[in-house]
C-alpha cells in the first residue's frame, strides 16, 4: 500500500516533535510517505477567540496540498478502535492516494474548516495538547499499517 500522508499541525517544531513522535514517524516510513507540515501559529493578539480560531484554521488549511483528501481531527469526529482505523485507512488510500490530516491550534479547527473537510475523525473524545495528539496520531498510523500487514506489533 503506497500512500502519501500529510500531517498539518499548528505549533512550534521544537515542542511538537518529541522523541516518541520521531520514533513512530521513523517506523511509519516503510509503509507510507509521511510529510510533517508544522505551521507556525499566527500572531493574533487583541482578537476574540472566535476570530483567532477562524484565522488560524484557514491558515492551516491553506498549507494543505491541492487535491488531497482532507481529514479534520476533532473530538467530535468519527471514532474507531485500532482495527477499524486500519480498515478506514485502507479504504481512504484505495480511494485517494493522498491524505491531509489537520490538527488545529489551541482552539481546534473552526466550524468552517471542518465543514470543508471530507471527513472528521476523533482520536478520542478527550482533548489533548498538540504534541500528545500528534504522537497518538502517528502511533495509530503505525499500528494501522502493522494490522494491515499482520505484523505482531498490534496484539
Amino acid at each position: 500500500m503506497a500512500c502519501s500522508i500529510d500531517i498539518l499541525i499548528s505549533g512550534k517544531k521544537q515542542s511538537l516533535l518529541s522523541p516518541p513522535t520521531k520514533r513512530y514517524l521513523e517506523l511509519v516510513r516503510p509503509y507510507a510517505q509521511v510529510n510533517m507540515r508544522i505551521v507556525k501559529p499566527l500572531r493574533l493578539l487583541n482578537m476574540s477567540a472566535e476570530t483567532r480560531l477562524d484565522r488560524e484554521s484557514e491558515h492551516l488549511l491553506q498549507q494543505a496540498p491541492p487535491g488531497c483528501r482532507l481529514i479534520g481531527l476533532t473530538e467530535r469526529g468519527q471514532t474507531f478502535d485500532s482495527p477499524q482505523f486500519a480498515q478506514w485507512l485502507v479504504d481512504n488510500v484505495q480511494n485517494k492516494a493522498r491524505l491531509g490530516l489537520l490538527i488545529g491550534g489551541a482552539f481546534g479547527l473552526s466550524p468552517s474548516v471542518l465543514n470543508r473537510c471530507d471527513e472528521k475523525v476523533s482520536l478520542s473524545p478527550l482533548t489533548f495538547p498538540h504534541h500528545i495528539a500528534l504522537m497518538i496520531l502517528v502511533e495509530q498510523l503505525y499500528r494501522a499499517f502493522t494490522i494491515i500487514r499482520h505484523h505482531p506489533y498490534h496484539k
